[in-house]
């Protein structure tokens, strides 16, 4: 930007203090299901570890052995979004699931199906700073890892989805 106008530069020729815009898409969405600091966090569970059938209307979300309290966070924050009965569970890993038709549909158009298609509904981008973070810490809790390796501390998230890997990237510029 200079002068108020848009200016393009190669990357090579920017300078300290140079400013670098970054386009984002926002498309407006509408639904009764409330948004907030808890369905963030509801909803960065469901896209780490998170599945739907929207015929049946079930939406489940699965965590390890060793992650029983996600387990029954998730649960506690999916009983705020529906009347239904939640059911958490544990055979060789912890199950979390309901049966919602309205939920289950809403979760497929906002975050898609299958592993490799999952992103981020555009509204997320424009929540406050404590949505975001509640989603951020969510997902990384879900499908992250924040370690040291060789003395160094590394934040690491894993996805098959290339859009997700974008968009989280995105959110995280966002903070």
């Amino acid at each position: 930007l200079k002068d108020g106008s848009h200016i393009w530069k190669r990357a090579a020729d920017l300078n300290p203090g140079d400013l670098v815009g970054f386009p984002l898409n926002y498309l407006a969405t509408s639904s009764t299901i409330s948004k907030g600091k808890d369905f963030a966090e509801l909803l960065g569970y469901y896209v780490a570890e998170g599945s739907t059938d929207v015929k049946s209307g079930r939406v489940e979300l699965t965590f390890g052995p060793h992650e029983e309290k996600l387990a029954r966070r998730a649960g506690e924050l999916m009983s705020k979004v529906t009347t239904n009965k939640i059911v958490v569970r544990f055979r060789k890993g912890w199950c979390v699931y309901t049966c919602d038709m309205q939920l289950s549909k809403t979760l497929a158009e906002w975050v898609g199906t299958g592993a490799r298609n999952k992103r981020l509904p555009q509204w997320v981008f424009t929540e406050s700073i404590e949505v975001r973070e509640a989603l951020v810490k969510a997902l990384w809790d879900g499908d992250g890892w924040v370690g040291l390796s060789r003395g160094y501390t590394n934040m690491v998230y894993s996805t098959a989805s290339t859009t997700l890997a974008y968009q989280l990237f995105q959110l995280l510029l966002s903070l």
